[in-house]
């Protein structure tokens, strides 16, 4: 190519970044930071050998320990609040920019650049840094020593920090070697990466819990609330939907996130409720948003449904579909469906099998 013409290829580039960057209402450093300068603007812990892994200490995990209750995964699932990992290998790569994303999207980018670190180094280092994010709590006169103590030992992670994990080329070692070290897994994907969730099932490595983002139901609403990055995503999004049924797993989960305007209303609960016969997930998760971080910025308050309208939602929703009101969460403003008997009695992880008795309950 002469001169000319890769100043022009550069022009081009430039304009579509420009493009990209106005449509959906991001800075155009959302394309040019370099991953460094992302971490710098960051709220979380990084590790690993190229720092692109990171952890956050949950809201729920701090009141764990303190006495002040626990996530709605531990009234829904048996998850105990303290001894799990919140973190992702990946936090600054999504595909997305959704609307009611409480992280900065304007950090994320849609392509994995620079190195991969190995998976088993970025388990070690990812209990590592939840330890670490335990200082100060021997010292805070509210902690409870019993389960301070558990929390040095964890025995779950939720791998739904921050950016879309099937983005990370590893993610099959990854789950296998928590798994190996008796650590359940919670993974929530935004149903992006069919070809990921495959693989997950061709290497025997899918997650203890496998989570689809559900807040679209249909290919306008998906553009509109979703703001894909990349061109057909909705096209990837049915055919995971399609892969999660085809799954042999009985921990499916697909995980709402509903906002008053943009999609609850009747045509949204009836492409819903498609979409969770599609899915033949165990388990829906009717959630409310929640005007929190950078969303408060493209939504706010106003958006907010109360705890009321997540009843009436999923109501709504079990009629559609068949499913049952099985449980609720008040302080998370969150209802759980199950499809049926089978599921709704075995909602409740087997800790004992999956992580030991001494371990689970020591």
């Amino acid at each position: 190519m002469d001169l000319a013409g890769s100043k022009r290829a550069r022009i081009i580039a430039l304009g579509r970044l420009f493009f990209i960057a106005h449509h959906h209402h991001l800075p155009l450093m959302a394309f040019t930071l370099t991953l460094e300068q992302k971490r710098d603007r960051s709220p979380y812990y990084y590790f690993g050998p190229s720092k692109h892994a990171a952890a956050q200490t949950c809201l729920w995990t701090k009141k764990a320990r303190l006495g002040e209750g626990f996530c709605y995964k531990m009234t829904f699932y048996g998850i105990q609040s303290h001894r799990c990992i919140q973190w992702s290998p990946c936090p600054t790569h999504c595909n997305f920019a959704c609307r009611f994303c409480w992280r900065d999207t304007a950090l994320h980018s849609p392509n994995w650049d620079g190195p991969v670190d190995d998976a088993e180094i970025l388990v070690e280092e990812s209990i590592k840094a939840f330890n670490y994010l335990l200082n100060g709590y021997p010292g805070n006169p509210h902690t409870i020593p019993k389960r301070y103590a558990q929390s040095t030992d964890p025995i779950h992670t939720a791998i739904s920090l921050d950016g879309e994990p099937t983005l990370y080329p590893e993610l099959p070692a990854l789950l296998r070697a928590f798994h190996k070290r008796r650590i359940t897994t919670f993974l929530v994907t935004n149903g992006s990466n069919p070809k990921m969730l495959r693989l997950l099932a061709e290497e025997k490595s899918l997650p203890t819990q496998v989570y689809i983002s559900l807040s679209a139901w249909d290919e306008a609403s998906f553009k509109a609330i979703q703001q894909p990055l990349q061109p057909n995503l909705w096209d990837n999004y049915l055919e995971s939907l399609d892969v999660m049924r085809e799954l042999q797993h009985d921990r499916r989960v697909l995980r709402m996130t509903l906002a008053k305007g943009p999609n609850i209303s009747d045509e949204s609960l009836d492409g819903f409720a498609d979409i969770v016969h599609r899915s033949g997930a165990e388990y829906v998760e009717v959630k409310s948003y929640t005007p929190v971080g950078k969303s408060r910025i493209r939504l706010g308050p106003n958006y907010a449904p109360n705890h009321e309208d997540m009843q009436s939602v999923a109501k709504t929703l079990a009629e559609k579909t068949g499913y049952q009101v099985t449980a609720e969460h008040k302080p998370s403003q969150v209802v759980l469906l199950c499809r049926d008997d089978t599921a709704r009695q075995n909602r409740m992880l087997k800790l004992r099998e999956l992580c030991g008795e001494e371990r689970a309950f020591g």
